[in-house]
Order: C-alpha cells, then structure tokens, then sequence
C-alpha cells in the first residue's frame, strides 16, 4: 500500500514537472506573443499606450510573469506611469485564451504623472441619459494592486509647480461575488513639502448587472490633517486656512437615492472671506448630509443639510439631462435662524462692531431662496428669493429700542421688494417712524429702477425737519452696475418741503462721488416745533449745488454752491432782524464760505463775509460792514441816532452769538471795539465796550427813543413786570470823555438794561486831579423818559460840575468833594423839572463876580478891618478857603439852610433859595468879619449889631438878598427881624459868643419879635 502511494506521488511529481516544464516551456517560446497580449488588453482597458519589456517567471508566491520598465504615456502628455515592476498572475484559461479577465496584476512603486486639464468652456456634460444608466454591466474580473506608488497631480496650466504628491499609495481592485467591484486606496498626500496627509478610501458596488442605475454603492472617505491649496480656492468666496480632518460616506443606489454625510473638524482653522472684507471666521464643525436620486433623466436633491459652526442651511433641488428642458438645475435653500453673533462673523469688521453694538438679539432668517438655471453656475437672473426675514428682538438704535422688528427682503433680481413692520428711531429731540416700503425694478441685465413709498414715513429731527405719516413721500432712483462699479442716475427724493435730486457712482466703500442739487428749501418750513427758530422767523429759499468725492485712502472731500434768495432771520430782539439777504455761499468739504452777502438789517445796509468751517458743528464766523446803521437796528432804542463805520466780527452759534471785534463810531467822536456774548436763551447779552473818547451824552442817547426792539412786537413775549430782569450788560471801559461839557479819564462802568430801563452802575471815573463814583438811571417807562445820576466825587473842578449838572455858569471855583443825587426829565425840560440833594464841601476857591458881597460891603463900609486889600466882589470874585453846604433841588430851585464859605477875611453863611430857571435868588445872608475886639468896635457902624465873646469874635449885621442873579437887591436886617430858625441856623454856623457887652437877653432871645 506504501508503495502504490509513492508511486503515485512520485508520479503526480512527475506530471506536475513535466506540467510546469511544458508551461515553462510555452512560457519561453511565446513570451513575446504573450507580451503583446497583455500590452493590447491593458491598453485597451486605460485606452492609452502600455508598452512591456521582456518577461520573467516569478514566484509571488504562486507563479507570476514580471515585467520591468513598463511606460504608460498618454498621446496628450496629460497622463504617463513609469512601473519598475509588474507582477501579472494569469489563470491558465486565460493564459491559453489570450485574456485577462480574471488576472491579478500587481504594480510595484510605480510613478505616476497627471497633469488635469483645464475647465472645459463648453457647459458642462450633461447627466447620462437613461439608457446608459440602466445598462447591465459586468464587472470584469481583473483584479489590480498597487503597492508603494507615488502619484504627481498638478494642472496642466503649471505642469511644474505640483499640486499634491501621493506617496506609499496602496490600492486594491478586485470584483466581488455580488457582480460588483471593490476598491481600496490609502496612503499620505503631501503639497509642496508642506504637512504629509494620510488618506483612506474604500468603495464598494455591488449588482452592476442591474444597472448604474441599480446598483448598490457604499463609499467611505477619510483625510487627516488635509489643507487645501490656494489656487484649488481661487474661485470660492471663502478661503479654507489650517490643516482638518474629514470622513464622507454615501451608501445606497441611484434608483432608491444616494445618502451622503460629510464631517469636517479641525483645531484653530479659519475661513477667511474674499476681498474687500478680509475676514477670518473660525471654523468649528462643518457638516454636510443630502440625498441624491435618479427620477427618468432628473437627478433629485433632497434632504440636504449643511451646518457651518452656528448656521444651519436647508437644500432641495434637482439636475434635468433632457435637451428641451429650459431649466437644469433647480435647487431650493432655507436656513433655521441664525442670530446676529453668528452673522456679525461673515460682515465686515466695521459692519460687525455696529452691528454688535446695535443688536442684543435678532436672527436672519432664509425662508426659500430659489434658483432655476439652465446653466452652471447660475446667474443673479437664475435667483428668486420667497422671503429673507431679519428679526430684532431687541436692538438699540441711538436712544431708540427696537423690540420684535421684522424687515423682510422679497423677489428676484427683475424686481424686488424690501418692507418692514412698524418701527420707531429715536435720537435724542429726533425720531423716525415707518413701515419701509421698497421696491427694485431691474431695467436690463446691469441696471435696476429703484422706487420707495415714504408715505407711511413719518420723522422729526431735531424738530428742524418733520413729517406726519400720511403725507406724500417718494424716493426714485435708477442703479447701473458698470465694470467701474455702480452709478446712480437720476435720483429723486421729494418729502414734505425737501425737493432733492441726486446722481453718482459708487465703485467700493473706499470710492464714490456723488452730485446733488435741490432747486430750493424754503426756509420758513424749517423748525416749526422750535421756539428759537420760531423766534428767528426765518424766510427764503436756499437753492443747494454740492459735490461729494471719496477716493482710495483719501478723506472725504465736498464741493459746491449754495444760493440765497431773499433770505431773512431774526435771531434775537436785541437785534433786528436781518432780511433781504441775497448772495451765493461755496461749500468745499464741511467749509462754507460766503462772500460779500447783500444783508439788509433792520433799515440798514450791510456787506457781510461768512465762514462755517465745519458744518457738523456749526459756527458762523460773520464779518459785517456798513457805513452807517440805525441805532434802533442793533442793541439801543434810538430811531434816529446812527452808528457810523460799523466793521464787525462776530461768531453765531446754537447758544448764542460772540461778538469778537466790533468796531463802531458816533458823529460826537465817540469810538468804540465791541466784545463779549449774547445769548439766544434768555436772552443775555455780556459785553466790554473799549473806547480811546467817549461822549457820554450821545451814549445815553442811543437809548433814548422807543421802548421796542428791532422786532415789531415788543420783547419779552410775555406781560412786562416790575421785577422783569436785567438781560443786557455792557461793560464800558473809557480812556477819556466827557458828559455835558465835564471832561474825564480812565473811566469804566456797567450798563445794565431791562425793557424800558437803563442803568450804569458801578461808574468810576477821574478827572484832572481828582475822581467820583455813581450811577446813572434811564427810565423809559415813564412819560417823558427820566435821568437820574447818583455818586460822590472827590478833589472835582467844581465850576465844571455845576455847569455840567445845573447847565449854568458856576458861581464858585476850588476843590469839590460830596455826595450828590439829581434827577429829571431828558430834555430841554430837564432843568425845571429837575430835583436833588448836594451834599459839598470846596476847598481853596472863589466865589466868582459875587456882586452881592459887594453890595453888602459897601454897606458896612469895613475894609479897613481887613489884613489884605480886598478885591473888588463884582468883577474878580472873592477868595476862600472853604465852602460846605447841604443843598436840594426842587423843580429847579436850589435850597439850602447851611451853606458856609469861610475865608481868611470873614466867614459868611447863606440860607434860602436860588431860582435856576428864573435866575431869582431869595436869601439871608450872615457876615462875621474876623479882626480883634477893639479893632472892630471903633468901626461898626451904629446900624450894626455888636457880639463879642471870650474869642473876641464879632457877628455883623444880617443881609437880605432878593431878586435876579445877575444884579441882586443887597438889604441889611436887624437880628429881630430873623426867624428863630433862621436865628438858631446862624448861631450854630457862626458860633455865637457866650459873654454879650450890650444887652445880652435881648439879644439872644429877642422877645419883641415876631416868630417867623
């Protein structure tokens, strides 16, 4: 039994060498015909040249025909292999048959070249049609194996600069029992040197013999570490940053639908948005799921879902491969909705942080964007959007809170249409209220009609512009979109007293320039809500022309004219208003400047220059000049007074106005530079008055007429009160002067004025060797206008007060000091009407051309008494050392009971009355000559009254004086004669002795006579 058993192994050996000899024999004889085969099959299967070199036996393990040195070369160079080794394993049938169906070929570090081609400009393939996708296929049975490849992949634009290189490429092809195929690939993908990226792909289709169709597929994709090219992203609007991971699978078949889900994860990646925005997104989590699904010659989309960090985005369509349909692709997108953080991510920076600021919470929501196209990628044409709704739950715009605010954006790019829910803006005294309205009508393929409804609009601003919601309200404007950017022609915006027509071109947000023109704004429909502009009454219409310029990295720059027709303003009733005011102004950026203004103010004529350097923050830099202008036109009451060579610069603001430099001079000399402020709100006028010369009396003057300003209603707007305040203060400083003939110096004073009154306090003042103090009060009110002074003086002329204060020649010289108060009527009837207390006391002086003393003299005959010679009374006056005296001034009579003029010669005392306007005097006068007991008592004469006393002092007869000033009747009286007041004022003034030598009691007390 052994030895049947060897036998028949040794002679199995046997067959089997002769077997594998004869194989190898046929092997060795035909190597160059079997060459040929596989050359022709492999060829055909890759449908590109494969050329073998010669063949060799191997064992790998099982028997294999090598060959080395294969080149595989494309006709179109796009694609060349170079394989050091191939392994080919044949089934004898096949060998024998001339196939190889069922061959295992093996490849071993084969390098590989393919350049892709560029993107083809005709459309693309269309899907395949029906009959090639049902088609039975048999999968064939060669089964392929690379081991170690290096594959290069890089466009045929760049055959030099490579794209991706693979390396360690493994792959596995092989058929499978279910009449499908299996393949495996995996390996690590390398760009440029740059980070090496492992791969892993492996796809399964089962029952081919149904069908593409039909066929069942399974498909798993992974990649690690993966970072795409730059120039693989040159036409996405978004650039993929940093190296992640992905893994896809799709299982199922055409006919039942393909799902697809897609993962992408990576660690610190970024999605960088296009020019000009240049955002860098972080990239979380993307993920990706559809189903796709052949119906006849469609290829459906559904149940698509993209999820992109916080934005989730709903697709459905479908790819039609007949030629008579019109639209081929068709898809439908949604999104949940997606707050605002998530979307302040994909806006421009400036754009995100406003938006930030703005909105608490809010979401944008797709409700169905369509396409419908013929063509890929689609065109604007192709889009028609059912709804993209954006909901503020709450936002802040300005001082305004938006709360459940819905805008929502409808239509295609022929027309579309962009409304709003009832929303409120709100800043500060301005508010905006709407619905918004809009429409967009596309006129050709670059160019749109654009229309908005602001009827429903209503606003406030500042209360300066408004509009009620219901009136008309419009806005048109045609966009062009040109290789330059966007123009805007024929713009047309026409509100409630706004008539504005615009044009420009927009080429990004860096550059544009736009023109606007409105043929007239009526000024008088302006700041209907506003007092103060209600106060100004303004009129007129102002005609605006303005150029807007923004370039790349320059500022803003405007340019353009405005026009003035009959304009007028009343800006405070301190002033008149200003009207008739004609002329151009030039804008240049926010610069307004305006030259040689025809300005009409109140009655008078001005040329006026203005200035506004910035009109985002107004101030009016005006620079007034006239010859001559009314005083009532300006701050004073008079009618007729005029101010002459006005040159004014004053700045007027939204608080008031500044006066900076005014310069102004009266026909009496005065000159004046004017400085300070005046407040619209109040009002309160501040202001220093600096003058060289000043004539008071033309000053006061300038108030002297009506009680109204330059408005033709009184101011204030309200009732007069007794209590109303002081709103004008004019400080007056005043290097020289003069007021009624008394000339002054260094003299500074406050003008205080309220309707109807006048007031100049604290007035200080110096004049030649001495100086005063006092106030001066103009009443208005009362009928007519009265003056009253008030002050103290010291070491005054007092020849020049009293002619400045009574309007008559002095009677006296010296020294003045006291204290006085007069007042009256302004007028030629101040001086009968006139009253005041004096209070004076004259130092060193004479009582000028006094004829009374001469009179008095020549009736007591006692020159002789006398140390010096006297002077003549009537022609030179007589010296004094000292004169003191309490006066009052009544309706223009001067009363005093104590006025004293001592002398080195004699003391003198008056009591009674000087008559100013009748020139009459009616006084009492007491002599006391000064001279030693015995001397004087030789000489009195008998009509005399003889006093001595322990200082040996001795009274004279008593004087009556009566009747005109300029010759005075002189008459002397007894001591009986006088009253006891008269009596009581002379022995108090002349200091009576104590100790009488004639008859002492009745001399004293007089009982004879008569009381008076």
């Amino acid at each position: 039994m052994r030895r049947r058993f060897l036998q028949f192994t040794l002679v199995s050996l046997a067959l089997c060498l002769c077997v594998a000899a004869g194989v190898w024999g046929y092997i060795l004889t035909h190597q160059q015909q079997i060459g040929q085969m596989i050359s022709a099959r492999l060829s055909a299967y890759i449908n590109t040249p494969v050329s073998l070199q010669q063949a060799t036996i191997g064992f790998h393990p099982t028997p294999t025909i090598d060959f080395s040195g294969i080149v595989i070369k494309a006709e179109d160079h796009h694609f060349q292999a170079t394989i050091p080794q191939l392994q080919v394993r044949l089934s004898w049938r096949d060998l024998f048959a001339g196939q190889l169906d069922s061959s295992h070929l093996t490849a071993i570090s084969p390098e590989i070249i393919w350049q892709i081609p560029p993107p083809p400009t005709a459309q693309p393939a269309q899907v395949a049609s029906q009959h090639i996708l049902d088609k039975k296929i048999i999968p064939p049975h060669l089964k392929l194996t690379i081991r170690e490849g290096r594959i290069q992949i890089s466009r045929q634009e760049y055959p030099d600069q490579p794209t991706w290189t693979l390396t360690g490429v493994r792959l596995d092809l092989r058929p499978t029992l279910l009449q499908g195929l299996t393949f495996q690939c995996s390996g690590e993908m390398i760009r440029q040197g740059e980070t090496r990226t492992p791969f892993f792909s492996r796809i399964q289709i089962n029952q081919l013999d149904r069908g593409l169709q039909a066929a069942q597929i399974h498909i798993r994709t992974s990649f690690e570490q993966l970072e795409l090219p730059a120039n693989l992203q040159r036409n996405w609007p978004v650039e993929l940053n940093g190296a992640f991971n992905m893994q896809a699978e799709s299982v199922g078949s055409l006919t039942t639908g393909v799902q697809t889900d897609i993962t992408v994860t990576g660690k610190n990646n970024t999605l960088q948005l296009r020019k000009p925005y240049n955002n860098l997104l972080p990239l979380g989590n993307l993920t990706a799921s559809f189903r796709l699904a052949q119906r006849d010659n469609t290829l459906q989309l559904d149940q698509g879902r993209v999820t992109l960090n916080d934005i989730t985005l709903y697709a459905r369509g479908s790819w039609n491969g007949s030629e008579n349909n019109a639209k081929k692709y068709q898809l439908t997108l949604s999104s949940t909705p997606i707050t605002s953080q998530a979307l302040t991510a994909w806006l421009p920076s400036a754009w995100a942080e406003s938006l930030n600021r703005a909105v608490t919470s809010g979401t944008v929501t797709l409700k169905g964007l369509q396409l419908a196209s013929d063509q890929w990628p689609p065109t604007l044409d192709d889009i028609q959007v059912d709804a993209l709704e954006l909901n503020l739950s709450q936002a802040q715009i300005g001082q305004t809170t938006l709360h459940n605010t819905r805008f929502t954006l409808s239509g295609s790019t022929a027309q579309c249409r962009l409304t709003s829910t009832p929303v409120e803006f709100t800043a500060g005294s301005s508010h905006v209220g709407l619905p918004l309205d809009l429409t967009a009508q596309r006129k050709n393929s670059a160019s749109w009609h654009i229309k908005a409804n602001f009827s429903a609009l209503d606003y406030n601003l500042a209360k300066v512009l408004t509009k009620a919601a219901g009136t008309a309200g419009s806005l048109k404007v045609e966009l062009a979109r040109h290789d330059r950017g966007w123009s805007l022609n024929d713009g047309h915006l026409l509100l409630p007293d706004i008539d504005l027509m615009f044009s420009g071109v927009v080429r990004n947000g860096d550059d544009y320039r736009f023109s606007i023109n409105s043929p007239g704004i009526d000024l008088s429909t302006l700041g209907r809500e506003i007092p103060l502009l209600q106060q100004m009454a303004l009129q007129g219409t102002v005609a605006i022309d303005q150029n807007l310029l923004k370039q790349p990295g320059q500022s803003l720059t405007s340019s353009g004219t405005l026009q003035l027709t009959d304009c007028a303003i009343a800006p405070t009733h301190v002033i008149a208003p200003i009207h008739h005011i004609n002329g151009s102004a030039r804008l240049s950026g926010w610069q307004l400047d305006s030259r040689d203004l025809s300005v009409q103010l109140g009655s008078s004529q001005l040329t006026v220059d203005a200035l506004i350097e910035d009109l985002r923050h107004p101030l009016a830099q005006i620079h007034a000049q006239s010859q001559q202008v009314v005083a009532q036109d300006l701050v004073f009451n008079s009618p007729s007074a005029i101010l002459y060579d006005l040159d004014g610069r004053i700045n007027i603001h939204a608080k008031g106005i500044d006066f900076v430099d005014a310069k102004v001079r009266l026909e009496q000399g005065t000159t004046a530079t004017v400085t300070g402020t005046l407040l619209f709100h109040g009002p309160d006028l501040q202001l220093l008055v600096e003058a060289p010369y000043a004539n008071v009396d033309e000053v006061i003057a300038l108030w002297h007429g009506s009680t109204a300003h330059g408005h033709t209603t009184p101011w204030p707007h309200h009732p007069h009160r007794p209590d109303e305040p002081e709103t004008l203060h004019i400080h007056a400083v005043v290097s020289r002067g003069i007021i009624s003939g008394f000339e002054f110096s260094e003299t500074t004073g406050t003008i205080h004025y309220r309707y109807g009154r006048l007031r100049i306090e604290p007035l200080l003042f110096e004049a030649d060797a001495g100086y005063g103090s006092g106030k001066v009060i103009v009443n208005q009110l009362t009928d007519p206008t009265t003056l009253q002074i008030e002050g103290s003086v010291v070491n005054l002329d007092a020849d020049k007060v009293y002619s400045q204060l009574l309007k008559h020649t002095g009677l006296v010289t010296g020294e003045l000091t006291g204290d006085f108060s007069i007042n009256g009527p302004i007028g030629s009837n101040f001086l009968p009407n006139s009253n005041g207390i004096f209070s004076v006391t004259i130092k060193d002086g004479v009582l000028r051309k006094f004829k009374v003393l001469s009179k008095a003299f020549s009736l007591l005959n006692v020159a002789q008494l006398f140390k010096f010679k006297l002077p003549d009374m009537a022609l030179e006056g007589m010296p004094f050392n000292q004169l003191t005296s309490d006066v009052t001034l009544k309706n223009g009579v001067l009363s005093s009971e104590n006025l004293r003029v001592d002398s080195d010669a004699m003391n003198t005392v008056l009591a009674g009355k000087l008559d100013l306007v009748q020139n009459q005097l009616d006084l009492i006068m007491g002599i006391k000559p000064l001279g030693t007991v015995d001397t004087v008592f030789t000489r009195i004469p008998v009509a005399g009254w003889l006093l001595t006393g322990d200082e040996h002092a001795v009274l004279s007869t008593n004087f009556a004086i009566t009747g005109p000033l300029s010759d005075p009747k002189v008459e002397m009286l007894p001591l009986s004669s006088l009253s006891n007041k008269v009596f009581g004022i002379f022995k108090r003034t002349l200091t009576l002795p104590g100790t009488l030598i004639k008859d002492p009691e009745k001399v004293l007390t007089n009982p004879d006579r008569e009381s008076k």
